[in-house]
């Protein structure tokens, strides 16, 4: 589960398992075609601040689960 907040420079976000809601520590959160990124803290939140405009992709992975993509 993805939970964003999005102002004009940057993303805020908690990342948590679906089954149980438990946040995920070490998530890899970055810009589709970048290596523009962050880690989710030990709550499983993240902030990242805008790339460019022509990046409108997050992908977001952690070890054990299929990495996923937000527009």
């Amino acid at each position: 589960a993805f939970y964003l907040n999005i102002s004009a420079q940057n993303i805020r976000g908690i990342v948590k398992d679906n089954a149980d809601q438990s946040p995920l520590i070490g998530a890899n959160v970055y810009w589709l075609g970048t290596t523009h990124g962050v880690f989710t803290d030990a709550e499983g939140k993240f902030n990242l601040t805008r790339h460019t405009s022509t990046h409108n992709q997050l992908i977001i992975s952690y070890v054990g689960y299929k990495p996923d993509t937000i527009t």
